[in-house]
């Protein structure tokens, strides 16, 4: 997965074709039709997502540090099909199940005795740290901008009426749902030309529904 993150972050922060975009969403898909486990033990079996959803964090990461986020939002919001047949967009896989965060949490995020109350995204933002960091000035802005595209992901899913996650900015920064990150503000343009939303305030109305519901459960 290392080399594949490494191609696709490079793929998406150096090309300009609009071809080139197309050839990422087909990698990622490719990724995600590979044959699975549909019964198991709930932590393996989400576990599963893994390789989706690190592949398609580390196209928005590097669509960020280019400053355009289309290849990203074509991803999350094309239709395919999944394991049990039905179309569905590609957001609804970027967020893996309760289980994937619990079996992360067993193998290695607990290993020097703490707590991590966000294990799939703690894991992940340690997991792209080093094939995403060169395209970043600091980690502090490579932080800043997975806060940033979590944020997001949960904006579109707000939109599209699916769970909202918790994101690992809202603990870190120890004000749960206060208000969206400030790295979330240069997305907003990109976001409301996309055409996934009817106008700025259908936007606005989303990300507001996602600090809301953070306010109202606090410990998520």
């Amino acid at each position: 997965m290392d080399r594949l993150v490494s191609l696709l972050a490079a793929g998406v922060f150096f090309g300009d074709e609009e071809g080139a975009i197309d050839l990422w969403v087909r990698a990622i898909q490719i990724v995600d039709r590979r044959e699975k486990a549909l019964a198991g033990q709930a932590g393996w079996v989400d576990l599963q997502a893994y390789p989706t959803v690190f592949a398609a964090l580390a196209i928005g990461l590097a669509g960020i540090a280019k400053g355009n986020l289309e290849a990203f939002l074509r991803l999350a919001t094309t239709k395919d099909r999944t394991d049990l047949g039905p179309e569905q967009p590609l957001l609804g896989r970027l967020v893996a199940g309760s289980g994937f965060g619990a079996a992360l949490q067993a193998l290695a995020l607990n290993s020097d005795g703490r707590r991590f109350f966000t294990p799939a995204s703690d894991w992940m933002l340690e997991a792209l740290r080093k094939p995403l960091h060169p395209y970043f000035i600091s980690d502090e802005d490579f932080k800043n901008a997975f806060h940033a595209l979590e944020f997001a992901i949960s904006v579109l899913r707000a939109a599209a009426s699916m769970s909202i996650p918790p994101c690992r900015y809202q603990w870190e920064l120890g004000r749960f749902g206060a208000s969206a990150p400030d790295s979330f503000n240069d997305l907003r343009p990109q976001l409301h030309l996309s055409g996934l939303f009817d106008d700025e305030a259908a936007l606005e109305a989303a990300i507001e529904r996602v600090i809301e519901l953070a306010r109202q459960n606090p410990m998520f």
